[in-house]
């Protein structure tokens, strides 16, 4: 049986997750987590582009252009813009791997790296939707699949090429990394080129990707923010404590041997049961800020990079040993969306743990102000702890209280800095709540 046969299950599984947590994320509105309701914000007081950082444009052009569009053509209800800008946020990712999934369907090693990709090192951060390393990431494992398993030399194939790179050129500082990467493999293809005109292509592929990688560097040696640059060097150093990252990656070896050997259904079982553990194991975790179920979204940010790496050098050895490896299990690949399947449960759980959270907020802002002991109940609640960032109060009571309200949820026990304190200085987006509201859609 021919292995893009045995991967049909795989394909099938692998992209249904993958559209199935596009629609969650934006029916939940996951885009308003963290950074991203301060972006929203941002988005529909100004209705143009909320730029964080210059070194990060294309990113930040992939995803806001079709919320913006949606706003300029007419659509005022909160709710509904409130899905299209967590829609944009993780569109790019979603179609990435999707298309990632389907091109490298024929090789049984490329797929074991494509479930790292997704299980290890997308999903576990996809919650922080606003990231722009998710772009970065996810157009990166494209461009890769795409140059490594993709033999089409046209005008078309090109352009996609070089359209990917300029887009990543200014995504995310770690363009240092994945532009130097990719340019090597072009150059390799280019070397191995003998059209003239073809070589001329990839030695424009190869200079965009050059690109990208100097303007990250610009990046890193200036950066927007020292202390958010600082605690990524930081959370890097810390990747050998992270057990959750590490027990993704051990389910998608156990179900990688399941597909590659006879006791399939035994491994699988085993795979099965490292996840039950891992979901079990998540729910006793310490309630921290930025502590989800699947770890701690901002410094995992870093943390999944080098698993993205190793992860890459495994689609090169795909790539240059085709016949290395194939499914045994009675020719079949279905033992590879078992870390996928466990680690959209435990996403899973995050989403209902979200949903209850924007009720919290939605029954405390209802009161037009509260005392000290009520503040200080509202504040000690686990998913208020979970889901709330200390310094974000003030965007998030804008944002989900009745029009009429003028309060400002301040959370006591944090002394930095805010995007306004007073009444007053908010935004006025009583327009967008005019038809509807994120507490009453």
């Amino acid at each position: 049986m021919k292995n893009s046969a045995a991967s049909s299950a795989y394909v099938v599984g692998t992209i249904g997750l993958l559209l199935a947590g596009f629609i969650l994320n934006s029916l939940y509105q996951v885009g308003l987590y963290s950074d991203g309701a301060y972006y929203f914000l941002g988005l529909l007081s100004e209705r143009f582009y909320f730029v964080s950082s210059w070194y990060r444009l294309g990113a930040i052009v992939l995803t806001q252009t079709f919320f913006l569009a949606a706003l300029h053509l007419g659509a005022t209800s909160i709710n509904i813009l409130a899905m299209l800008h967590s829609a944009n946020l993780v569109l790019v990712p979603t179609l990435c791997f999707a298309a990632s999934t389907w091109i490298l369907r024929a090789n049984p090693l490329a797929l074991v790296a494509n479930t790292v990709a997704i299980a290890s090192c997308y999903i576990p951060v996809s919650f922080y939707a606003v990231g722009e390393f998710n772009a970065l990431y996810a157009l990166f494992w494209l461009t890769l699949a795409l140059l490594l398993f993709v033999e089409r030399r046209d005008k078309a194939y090109f352009r996609l090429i070089t359209g990917l790179g300029l887009f990543m050129v200014a995504s995310y500082e770690l363009t240092v990394i994945t532009g130097l990467i990719l340019a090597a493999i072009c150059a390799c293809r280019r070397a191995a080129e003998t059209q003239e005109g073809t070589r001329h292509a990839w030695k424009i592929a190869i200079i965009v990707f050059l690109a990208g990688s100097l303007y990250g560097l610009a990046g890193i040696v200036f950066p927007r923010d020292p202390a958010n640059a600082s605690s990524f060097g930081r959370a890097l150093f810390e990747l050998s404590e992270n057990r959750i990252l590490f027990g993704l990656c051990g389910i998608t070896f156990l179900s990688a041997i399941a597909a590659y050997s006879r006791p399939a259904r035994i491994l699988a079982l085993a795979a099965v049961a490292a996840g039950l553990w891992l979901f079990v194991e998540r729910l006793h975790a310490p309630i921290s800020t930025t502590e989800l179920n699947l770890g701690d979204q901002s410094g995992q940010r870093a943390q999944v990079f080098p698993i993205l790496l190793v992860a890459a050098a495994g689609l090169v050895v795909a790539r240059i040993r085709p016949d290395w490896l194939a499914f045994k299990a009675g020719g079949r690949a279905w033992p590879l969306l078992v870390p996928l399947a466990t680690v959209f449960l435990v996403y899973g759980s995050d989403l209902v743990a979200w949903r209850g959270f924007t009720r919290d907020i939605c029954r405390e802002l209802q009161s037009p102000s509260a005392d000290a002991s009520q503040i200080a109940a509202f504040f000690g609640q686990n998913r208020v702890i979970r889901y709330g960032w200390y310094w974000n109060w003030p965007v998030i009571s804008v944002l989900y209280r009745p029009v009429e309200s003028q309060r400002i949820l301040l959370d006591p026990h944090y002394q930095g800095w805010l995007p306004f304190e007073r009444p007053e200085d908010a935004p006025d987006i009583s327009r967008y709540k005019a038809s509807s509201s994120l507490c009453n859609p």
